[in-house]
């Protein structure tokens, strides 16, 4: 926002420097038509050339990107301009290591989301998959694009077999785009178990974000900033599947964290390896009861609570699936404190698209310090611009609405040129939505039935008492869903792939875009209103600061109303 001296319009409380954890940043735009402050809507395309595609430093976020020149085919035809860059970055690999302190909605719906949000997941990777590109894993190749099309701020991840040269490489590969925070296990680090926090730099500022270890390999506690005045804390574990090692867990997570201040989280997630109730495994059965124990101890000392559960009291729902013997069980869960379970506002469980026996386990969480933003205003699909159909129905309407303005004899209040007008666009944006709609790729809808599907055999094994057909073919629907995400997920690979050959390294808006650095927008939490005398008020819906600031422009610059 515009500052200037001589007029009463101010910030209070804006903050302008990096000190404050965005997680979903708003880009505020003015409107001459009074329609109000609205989050900038970025077009699909935009969004693609912004954040996917290989850029010219290796910075990719879809697109594999390549630490080592080398021992990669694709940069040893890139451009010499390239080359040099990449020499460069690879001469100068020293950084400060990644945990150390830093410098300075099935969709469970609850009502609209009219202020900032942010997404919080977990998952249990199983291992880095195949090394690839000087030795990364591929799966982290696929963990970045999830972060990306899922917009999951901060993933939990277990398994993740990841050392710290490894991770380093990690930060150095995805620096644009993905932090990663993690611990490895100190008898077998490449091999089993470990602990990370992949972090989405597009959606939270990593500044100030400090990540300690509390038990090697076994759990990571994270804290960055939510709001102006408060942190959120995540805790991330990987529970032991031993049932004696597990009970122990919980305890040495508590001593740990006392003796090293380590504040309780609002936020405890990832693979716990038991479950509170028989009806999260099927079939059906008890674990251990000391282990259980052990877990709600530590619980409510930390004041955590399964709020999925805790919502969802009959449903069934389940994480991870035994493919030998078709047992399923919800081992991967989180759990809130009673400020964040006020926030939660929508629950998600699906496959994240790549090879693991586990389902990404998401949940949507809303800042109520954000001010309020509104719902936005409604865009067009691009897609729909090369729709032949589409055109087809526009061009009926409006020959229709050409024939009206024709036989228009006398103008009313109710019906001239300007008001056929608006009905012809409401006509437009209605055939808009229904095609865009019908455009829905078949894999998507497949997915959905199948979800819908395998919900009813879920429901159906535990109503029938143990209903072993039904649960067979609960077991092979969540496998086929896994395969189409799976496809899905290549699909979107391959798209983003076959532009970037395309567009890549070219004079377009595309390449451009690649190479642009993106600063986070400051979130503008309110304004003072014009003339309020001593007691300044301030206004935080995102409509009325939009006609304080058009009223700022309007007296201080009148040059853009001449």
């Amino acid at each position: 926002m515009h500052r200037n001296k001589a007029t009463a319009t101010h910030h209070r409380n804006i903050t302008e420097t990096n000190t404050d954890v965005h997680l979903v940043p708003v880009n505020w735009r003015l409107s001459s038509v009074g329609a109000g402050v609205r989050p900038a809507t970025v077009t699909s395309r935009e969004e693609d050339a912004a954040e996917t595609g290989r850029s010219h430093r290796g910075e990719s976020n879809d697109v594999e990107p390549t630490p080592n020149l080398r021992e990669s085919e694709e940069l040893d035809s890139a451009s010499p301009s390239r080359r040099r860059e990449e020499r460069t970055r690879n001469a100068n690999p020293e950084r400060e290591p990644t945990n150390a302190p830093p410098r300075a909605r099935p969709s469970k719906s609850q009502g609209r989301r009219t202020r900032a949000t942010i997404a919080v997941g977990t998952l249990n990777m199983r291992g880095a998959g195949a090394a690839t590109h000087g030795g990364v894993g591929e799966k982290w190749l696929r963990i970045n694009q999830v972060v990306r099309d899922s917009k999951v701020a901060i993933l939990g991840l277990q398994e993740t077999h990841l050392v710290d040269e490894k991770r380093e490489e990690l930060n150095e590969l995805f620096n644009m785009s993905m932090m990663v925070y993690s611990t490895a296990d100190p008898e077998n680090p490449t091999g089993a178990r470990g602990v990370a926090i992949a972090v989405n730099k597009r959606l939270v500022n990593t500044d100030d974000a400090v990540c300690r270890v509390v038990v090697p390999g076994r759990a990571l506690h994270l804290t960055v900033k939510w709001s102006r005045q408060n942190n959120l804390t995540i805790l991330v574990i990987y529970a032991p599947n031993d049932p004696r090692h597990n009970e122990s867990f919980w305890e040495e997570i508590q001593s740990e964290m006392r003796s090293k201040g380590l504040a309780n989280p609002g936020i405890m997630m990832g693979d716990f390896n038991i479950v509170e109730s028989p009806m999260d495994r099927y079939p059906p059965r008890p674990d251990q009861a000391s282990a259980v124990e052990a877990l709600q101890r530590a619980c409510q000392r930390m004041r955590l609570k399964d709020e999925w559960r805790a919502r969802y009291k009959d449903e069934r729902e389940y994480t991870y699936l035994q493919t030998a013997t078709g047992s399923q069980s919800r081992i991967d869960r989180m759990y809130l404190d009673p400020r964040m379970t006020v926030n939660a506002v929508e629950w998600d469980t699906v496959g994240p698209g790549f090879t693991t026996d586990h389902q990404l386990v998401r949940c949507v969480f809303t800042n109520r310090d954000k001010p309020y933003i509104g719902r936005g205003r409604w865009r067009m699909h691009s897609m729909l611009l090369t729709d032949n159909e589409f055109s087809k129905q526009v061009k009926a309407r409006g020959m229709r609405f050409q024939d009206e303005l024709t036989a228009m004899r006398e103008r009313s209040e109710q019906r001239n040129p300007q008001t056929l007008y608006a009905s012809f666009k409401k006509d437009v944006r209605s055939i808009a939505m229904a095609r865009a709609k019908e455009r829905v790729p078949k894999i998507e809808r497949k997915i959905e039935a199948m979800r819908k599907d395998m919900k009813e055999m879920n429901k159906k094994a535990v109503a029938d008492g143990e209903d072993a057909e039904a649960a067979c073919k609960a077991a092979l629907l969540q496998s086929e869903i896994a395969e189409l995400e799976m496809k899905r997920f290549g699909n979107k690979r391959a798209a983003v792939a076959a532009r970037d050959w395309l567009e890549g390294e070219t004079i377009s808006k595309y390449w451009m875009r690649l190479n642009k650095t993106s600063n986070a927008d400051k979130t503008v939490y309110e304004l003072a209103k014009l003339g309020t005398g001593p007691a300044t008020e301030y206004a935080s819906r995102s409509e009325t600061m939009a006609e304080i600031a058009k009223d700022h422009y309007n007296r201080n610059l009148p040059m853009f109303n001449e």
